[in-house]
C-alpha cells in the first residue's frame, strides 16, 4: 500500500477560520496578526493558482501567465507572502519511488480541556509519521493522516498514544489509505473571487 503521490513544489496558502497542528504544511494554520491583507483582484487569485501549480516557476513566466510585467508581479507575490496569504514554498516527494509505506487516516477521540489537549498536540507535532493532523467537529475531535512502514508499526504508534497515561487519548479509529483519487494539495482559490468583489474596495 502506498501514500498518495507528493511531488512538485508549490505554494502553500492560508485558509482562515480552521485549527490544524501537527504537520509541516501550515497551508490550514491561521497566521498570527499579519499585516491587513488587501483585497484580492483577479490577478491576486491567477497568482495564487500558478504558485500552487508550479511554485518554481520565474517571476516572468508568472508575470506572463496572469498578464503583468515582471516588476509588478513580484511586487504583488510580495505582498501576498507579507499578508501570509502565501505561508512558504515546499517540495513533494513521491515515497513509493524509495520505499514501500502504509498511510493511514486516524480518527481520536481525547478528553476534554485546553490543557490536556495542549499534551497530545504537542505529542503530534514531535511526530515524525504525522502527516497532517486536524481539530474537527463532530464525534471525534481529531482526523491525523499518518504515515508507516507498515501496519506493525502503525500500531505500535497508536499504541504509545493510547497507553501513554500522559496523554488524553481515549479512542483511535483507523482507514487505511488504498489509493489516491485525488491527493493535489492545491487550494481553489475561485472561491475567493465572489467573497472578495462582494467586500469591495
Amino acid at each position: 500500500m502506498a501514500i498518495p503521490e507528493l511531488m512538485c513544489r508549490s505554494a502553500m496558502l492560508a485558509v482562515r477560520d480552521v485549527r490544524r497542528v501537527g504537520s509541516s504544511d501550515a497551508a490550514l494554520q491561521p497566521a498570527s496578526k499579519p499585516p491587513p491583507a488587501k483585497r484580492l483582484d483577479e490577478i491576486d487569485l491567477r497568482i495564487l493558482s500558478e504558485l500552487q501549480r508550479d511554485g518554481r516557476i520565474t517571476f516572468q513566466r508568472l508575470s506572463e501567465l496572469v498578464g503583468l510585467s515582471p516588476r509588478p508581479c513580484l511586487q504583488r507575490v510580495r505582498r501576498l507572502e507579507r499578508t501570509h496569504i502565501v505561508l512558504g514554498y515546499t517540495t513533494r516527494v513521491d515515497l513509493r519511488r524509495l520505499v514501500s509505506v502504509v498511510a493511514v487516516v486516524a480518527q481520536v477521540v481525547t478528553k476534554q480541556g485546553r490543557g490536556i489537549r495542549a499534551r497530545f498536540e504537542q505529542r503530534i507535532r514531535n511526530c515524525p509519521e504525522v502527516v497532517e493532523c486536524f481539530e474537527i467537529s463532530g464525534v471525534f475531535d481529531y482526523i491525523i493522516k499518518i504515515v508507516c512502514p507498515d501496519l506493525e508499526a502503525y500500531q505500535r504508534l497508536i499504541d504509545s498514544w493510547v497507553n501513554d497515561p500522559s496523554l488524553p487519548v481515549e479512542r483511535v479509529e483507523s482507514n487505511i489509505i488504498l489509493r489516491a483519487t485525488k491527493d493535489g494539495g492545491v487550494y481553489p482559490v475561485s472561491i475567493v473571487a465572489p467573497l472578495s468583489r462582494a467586500r469591495g474596495p
